[in-house]
């Protein structure tokens, strides 16, 4: 097969893939980004619906479909073709808009999105990356380029919207201490508020509820092997052993969170040192599977003890 034809065949799954994007429901992100921003970096946990983001946005490009592309980096393509070389011809054939979801599949990825950035001024990039990337550290640096958006999981909010079309506007805290009753007050009769949260809390914090409930833990553990098999290998250069240690670590502390971390313990545990378990749960929360809370959490690093561990 020839390289105009694998492009051929990138351009018509990226066309399949943005006229296929759902239509019904939209994360409150998309409201949120200025796409008017050169280069616009969208993190968060897998499953939260950043792939879908960029379908939609592009779904709503009022633009030449030529001028827009979306490609996946762990696209078979981009094991043997550079994504610059990509990019400046995309360029050359008129386009506009380089949407580029999975970037930390990409060898290099900062360096090539710098240079993107930099040789092609009249391009817009959009990528999304697992939460676990340091972006702001890489060794190139992005900061004085790149607008940066964080896509946690669904929302109270928006689940109620999503699952029972319940539409409730934000409110800040100072808004619900001081006027509670008013606020409630405008809520559908029927609203059943523990109902609705003992659901969400079970099934509710991942878009893909909506594909099914029965099959919603199992897309969880996936989604979660998923990152420990692939994405923080790919991230932090981790080997296998160090993988079945993460596993291991999860399964110690899914049945006893939250609480207050022994790390001692958790080290014997573990079959791990001290360093290597606060990095092991460094990784972890970065990744969004377990959430650290530290007294002090700028600047010190990950040998520092956290506070309490929550999944």
């Amino acid at each position: 097969m020839t390289d105009n034809s694998i492009k051929e065949k990138l351009r018509q799954l990226s066309a399949d893939r943005i006229k296929n994007a759902p239509d019904k429901f939209y994360r409150f992100l998309l409201d949120e980004i200025d796409w008017d921003q050169r280069l616009i970096g969208i993190s968060g946990a897998r499953g939260t619906g950043k792939t879908t983001l960029l379908l939609q946005h592009l779904k709503s490009l009022n633009q030449d479909p030529e001028t827009f592309l979306y490609v996946s980096l762990d696209d078979i393509f981009f094991t043997n073709n550079n994504l610059l070389e990509f990019a400046g011809q995309f360029f050359l054939e008129g386009g506009k808009y380089l949407f580029l979801d999975e970037v930390h599949k990409y060898p290099g990825w900062s360096h090539d999105l710098k240079q993107i950035y930099d040789n092609f001024p009249q391009l817009k990039i959009v990528f999304t990356s697992s939460s676990a990337l340091e972006i702001y550290k890489g060794s190139h640096d992005l900061s004085r380029r790149l607008a940066l958006y964080h896509l946690p999981g669904l929302s109270l909010r928006e689940y109620l919207d999503f699952s029972y079309g319940v539409k409730i506007r934000k409110y800040t805290l100072k808004e619900i201490l001081s006027d509670v009753s008013q606020i409630t007050s405008q809520f559908p009769g029927d609203i059943r508020p523990v109902k609705m949260l003992t659901e969400y809390l079970r099934t509710g914090y991942y878009p893909f509820f909506l594909e099914g409930r029965t099959m919603y833990h199992d897309k969880l553990r996936q989604t979660i092997n998923t990152v420990l098999e692939t994405d923080l290998p790919a991230i932090f250069n981790i080997d296998f052993q160090s993988v079945l240690k993460l596993k291991k670590l999860l399964a110690i502390i899914s049945s006893i969170v939250p609480f207050r971390p022994n790390i001692s313990k958790l080290s014997e545990q573990s079959g791990v040192t001290r360093d290597t378990l606060l990095r092991h749960l460094n990784y972890l929360d970065k990744a969004n599977v377990i959430r650290l809370l530290t007294r002090d959490p700028s600047g010190t690093g990950y040998l520092v003890k956290p506070e309490k561990l929550y999944l």
